[in-house]
């Protein structure tokens, strides 16, 4: 091909698009195609060249076919004749590209209709294909898109040829109606089967034919923005390309999507794409895909569709009749649960980025869709978890992050209700906030620094050319204005309610700790963030003095009272500890101040989140009557927990709670398991808490049973004994009642008798061996504590003889269990995946019990099941 550089591309668009020009048209024999081509002035003959001998047989076979057509019947010989022709194009790849006028459009003509048969035509569209991808190669995009716009699209008429072609592929000479394809849809979502009367099944040849129209014509439109804008001007193409979802392959999908994608790029074809439905069809695609499943035949490319789908509509979610289709549809927040809550990463973060473009371009108008979207669905804990997932998945995070900023901007008040009613929620967004690491090479601090936030679109993309540490940073940004703008906007009894939750949830070292971030974290955010990102709002000035408040726990608004500061100091500078009297601007006569700058924005939240972890929970703790004097543990986060004990002496007593955390903890464990697991937080010491009372509980009633029939025996044994010559009764005969020496509560436990880690799943295999290393040498701690502990102390010997005999040796066996069938079973690994992607000391009983049954073994009874039985 080294000759056919001598044809210049600009000598190319100097010359007229007119092959057949040369021809006499009156001549019948050199007759060019004319079934769809528009007719065009001739070119004079001294400028035309001789035609090629590939051009001569072209021409021959038109010439024989429409001679043919007119006689009204087509011999056998007419496809075996054109097929040796068409088969030898490859052969002749040099010529086409030196004659490239005088060969499309005679392979154009035989690729748009299955004449004489549709073998010809598949090879004819292939050649299609193959010509304008070679002339890509060759010429370059600027001049293959000038030919394929002023050739193929404006003088010929590609565009109107290819749709006829998918619609007598479709065995439909008119093409349905893009409201006909929405309820064909329905069908094959619902299960029902498609209406008769018509042949639904494709033939594998009309198949071939519908994803080579639909290949070539996405080569066309991706070429050619000037080819996408006319495309848009042919509604019937537009049907007929919606036309082929209901029974495309996945591979034809993903066409399908591309061409949209590449039509949607154009300027103004939103409405167009809108107005002729296909926005509808392709929004019911993707709800039938995320209703019914992806990856059942094809996983990779029903993905790849599916996401391409998605990006056509994140491409549209900025117009206003987009947003009303979504609205029209009371069915949007499942769709968007089922996407969000998916297996497939991509899904979850093209559906994020959706979700995110509608908070952006409609704030006003989705109050109620993610109303619905918070309290009726999933999303809002799937989100929150996504915030936890590991260091390699910060994309991910940032993205769940960039989600809950945008809630709290549209509807800070439901956001607010849901972090109070899901306090696992909230605790999320503080776990990933104090927990997060934050850690960096002075050269990777100033090469963040030279990087500004991700805004606008590029935010709602989140290049994934990012490195990990900016995603990191764009993910803690996020989830402190999130936090900030929830709290700070929120009534007061959303505040207080909100602030009882974080409090009691954190220690007071955390909480100085989460203090020092938001500072850090919000010097370092440019002012250009605020101002791009955020709406200018305007917030109420707040008088407690004058406000009445009527809530059925009165005690919980007071108890806040002292972190619900009025607006009266709100004006200083928070960064300087309140002392600054600067003031904001503010409306006097409407009560009302703006939220419109980067400094405003930044001193509301720093002034809210100041408040949201200050001050104490007066009111709302109370202390048993068994809490022992120990200081509260820093490491661990936890501040309060419930008092077990007290609740079942008076279940009236829902709400007490106890302090019992040491500040010594184990030093001989160094391990990264439990050093990472100290770093936690409160709420997971406290499930991990509720690990060992359940295992406690268990095997005191076992052991309570056992010490029943035991006593029963003894009885009966010496019943010959007991007032045998008028003795005293046997004094070696068990008590009546044995467990009430032996009853215990969590008032008892103390910080060293519990060892706390976790198992990230990224290096799972490593870390699990360190988690029984660390549970073994803690039972051995157990063990000698046990020794030297004095026997008047009867409470502390029964916690420390339960913990080392029974709870911790449990669950040592239950890690050796989960490590020996992770290794053999690739579902164990799936189910540590779905469990929070991590095995630690909160969640070790429910991913044993998990994983007993994924190996189908029996586990109702924690202290049967071993390795050697299963």
């Amino acid at each position: 091909m080294a000759h056919v550089g001598r044809l210049s591309p600009t000598k190319r668009r100097q010359r007229n698009y007119h092959p057949t020009s040369r021809m006499t048209l009156s001549d019948p024999k050199h007759q060019r195609p004319s079934l769809f081509f528009s007719s065009s002035s001739s070119s004079s003959p001294s400028s035309a060249a001789r035609p090629t001998p590939l051009v001569l047989a072209l021409q021959a076979q038109w010439s024989l076919l429409q001679q043919h057509l007119q006689l009204g019947a087509i011999p056998i010989s007419a496809e075996r004749d054109l097929l040796k022709v068409l088969e030898s194009l490859p052969e002749n790849k040099n010529t086409i590209l030196s004659d490239v006028e005088g060969v499309l459009p005679y392979i154009l003509a035989f690729a748009v209709a299955p004449i004489p048969s549709e073998r010809t035509q598949v090879i004819a569209l292939g050649a299609m294909q193959a010509i304008v991808g070679s002339l890509i190669t060759v010429w370059g995009k600027k001049a293959a898109a000038v030919l394929v716009h002023d050739f193929l699209t404006v003088e010929h008429n590609a565009l109107h040829a290819l749709g006829v072609a998918l619609s007598v592929a479709l065995e439909d000479g008119e093409t349905e109606g893009v409201g006909d394809v929405v309820m064909e849809l329905n069908r094959v979502d619902s299960g029902k089967k498609m209406r008769q009367g018509r042949n639904t099944t494709l033939t594998e040849t009309r198949s071939s034919i519908i994803g080579g129209a639909l290949e070539l014509l996405m080569m066309m439109v991706s070429l050619s923005t000037t080819t996408a804008a006319a495309a848009l001007t042919h509604p019937k193409l537009l049907h007929a390309i919606l036309s082929c979802l209901p029974q495309a392959t996945p591979t034809q999908a993903c066409d399908v999507a591309n061409i949209f994608l590449a039509l949607g790029a154009v300027d103004g074809a939103a409405e167009v794409l809108v107005a002729s439905r296909a926005y509808h069809g392709v929004v019911h695609y993707i709800r039938m895909g995320a209703h019914v499943g992806v990856g059942v035949s094809h996983p990779n490319a029903t993905v790849t569709a599916l996401c391409l789908f998605l990006k056509f509509v994140v491409r549209l979610a900025g117009n206003p009749a987009a947003f009303a289709v979504l609205q029209e549809y009371s069915g949007t927040p499942h769709v968007m649960e089922e996407l969000l809550c998916g297996q497939w990463g991509e899904l979850v973060a093209t559906g994020c980025q959706w979700l995110v473009r509608i908070m952006e371009q409609h704030t006003t108008q989705c109050v109620g869709f993610i109303t619905d979207l918070l309290l009726k669905t999933r999303v809002g804990e799937q989100l929150s978890s996504m915030l936890l997932w590991p260091s390699s998945m910060a994309t991910y995070a940032a993205l769940a992050a960039l989600c809950w900023r945008w809630f709290s901007l549209v509807s800070p008040a439901t956001v607010g209700s849901f972090l109070v009613s899901n306090p696992n929620a909230l605790l999320s967004l503080l776990q990933s906030l104090a927990t997060t690491s934050l850690t960096k090479t002075r050269r990777q601090q100033q090469q963040e620094e030279r990087k500004p936030l991700l805004i606008g679109d590029a935010a709602s993309g989140l290049r994934e050319g990012a490195n990990g540490s900016s995603m990191v940073r764009q993910m803690l940004t996020e989830i402190v204005c999130a936090l900030g703008i929830s709290y700070g906007l929120a009534n007061r009894e959303l505040r207080a309610a909100i602030h009882r939750v974080a409090f009691c949830r954190l220690s007071p070292v955390t909480q100085e700790e989460v203090q020092k971030r938001v500072r850090a974290i919000l010097a370092g955010v440019d002012d250009s963030y605020f101002e791009d990102e955020y709406p200018t709002v305007m917030v109420p000035r707040r008088n407690p003095r004058g406000i009445n408040i009527s809530l059925p726990e009165k005690n919980l608004v007071e108890s806040s009272a002292e972190t619900d500061d009025d607006d009266g100091d709100h004006g200083g500078d928070a960064t300087n500890g309140g002392n600054s009297k600067k003031t904001r601007p503010l409306n006097d006569a409407e009560g009302v101040r703006s939220l419109s700058t980067g400094k405003q924005w930044r001193s509301f939240m720093l002034h809210a989140l100041t408040r949201l972890f200050r001050g104490n929970a007066r009111g709302t703790v109370k202390s048993g009557s068994m809490v022992q004097g120990h200081p509260l543990g820093a490491a661990t986060g936890l501040h309060r927990m419930p008092n077990l004990h007290s609740a079942r002496q008076n279940p009236q007593n829902n709400h007490a709670v106890t302090a019992t955390a040491v500040a010594t903890v184990t030093s001989s464990i160094q391990l990264g398991v439990v050093q990472r697991a100290e770093q936690m937080g409160g709420t997971f010491y406290l499930d991990s808490i509720r690990v060992i009372l359940r295992l406690a509980h268990y095997y005191k009633h076992a052991s309570g049973k056992e010490d029943f029939h035991g006593a029963a025996t003894c009885r009966s044994a010496s019943a010959h004994s007991v007032h045998r010559g008028g003795k005293a009764p046997n004094p070696w005969a068990p008590p009546e009642k044995v467990e009430s020496t032996r009853r215990w509560g969590v008032e008892e436990v103390r910080r060293s008798d519990v060892v706390l880690f976790f198992v990230s799943y990224d290096n799972i295999v490593a870390e699990l061996a360190e988690a029984l290393e660390a549970v073994e040498e803690h039972t051995r701690n157990l063990g000698q504590q046990l020794q030297v502990c004095p026997t008047r102390a009867l409470h502390r010997r029964c916690v420390l003889n339960d913990l080392y005999l029974h709870v911790y040796p449990s669950i040592h066996m239950f890690l050796r269990f989960i490590q020996h069938h992770m290794a053999r079973s690739r579902p164990v690994l799936q189910v540590i995946a779905e469990s929070e992607r991590a095995v630690h000391s909160g969640n070790i009983l429910d991913l044993y019990e998990a994983v007993g049954h994924c190996v189908g073994a029996s586990v109702s009874s924690p202290g049967n099941t071993t390795i050697e039985s299963q």
